[in-house]
């Protein structure tokens, strides 16, 4: 980057043909490729290593926090490189893809192979961990949208599937679906779930879970490092069993 800058200032006085401004810009495009290819080597290393399986704290993998470290690095030093404002989220875009999109896709591998109740909680773990150092930069404010995007895609899923196990756990999930695919007209009392007899009990069962020590719990959401996104999981599962 010191490199462009200073081809970009020797063009305020030497001609764009002339051999020191070509040496800059030659030597800048050299470099910046080799980074480039430094990054690529990186995520073929991802790749070799990746898991099999996955540790069932949910954390975020180690082959992100690696690589995410390593880019906090490169932040710190390109937030003093002499380049302009409007300048930056142009430069830096292809190394932040470099660097963060085989994570992306590793991570989803992962998933695919979890159990569907703990991939999205990895997810969101991951993603966040992604995001996190790139919040106080102005110049990569569309990546932190991009990883938002993404954490909120997982925890639509990790919310409904929640919502669905602890309806379940309670013994209310059946009579809900049984509620919603009631032709119009048909009476509650003619659907066997929805019997008064079986409906009362149902519901002192779902009384007394509700003041029964960790019927409640929601354990898979309690793994969610960032408190704030932990909040928004309970919340959402709270709404949805509400609604």
């Amino acid at each position: 980057q010191q490199l462009s800058y200073y081809s970009s200032t020797l063009l305020t006085v030497l001609t764009e043909s002339s051999a020191l401004v070509e040496l800059c810009r030659n030597s800048a495009a050299r470099y910046y490729q080799k980074f480039l290819d430094l990054w690529d080597a990186q995520a073929q290393r991802v790749r070799q290593n990746v898991p099999k399986t996955y540790s069932s704290d949910l954390t975020t993998p180690h082959f992100v926090t690696e690589t995410v470290n390593i880019l906090l690095e490169v932040l710190t030093i390109y937030e003093t490189a002499l380049v302009p404002e409007e300048q930056r989220e142009h430069d830096f875009h292809p190394v932040l893809s470099a660097a963060l999109d085989p994570l992306v896709g590793q991570c989803m591998q992962i998933a695919a192979a979890m159990d569907p109740g703990d991939a999205p909680v990895m997810l969101i773990n991951a993603f966040a961990f992604m995001q996190a150092p790139l919040r106080k930069y102005a110049f990569t404010v569309r990546r932190v949208e991009l990883y938002s995007s993404l954490i909120e895609e997982q925890m639509k899923l990790l919310v409904d599937r929640q919502a669905e196990a602890l309806l379940s756990r309670l013994g209310m999930s059946e009579r809900i679906q049984a509620i919603r695919a009631r032709k119009p007209g048909t009476p509650l009392q003619s659907i066997p779930c929805l019997e008064p007899m079986a409906l009362s009990q149902c519901l002192r069962s779902f009384y007394t879970a509700l003041f029964t020590l960790g019927t409640l719990a929601l354990p898979q959401i309690e793994k969610i490092a960032v408190r704030n996104l932990r909040s928004e999981a309970r919340t959402g599962v709270a709404h949805k069993v509400d609604a």
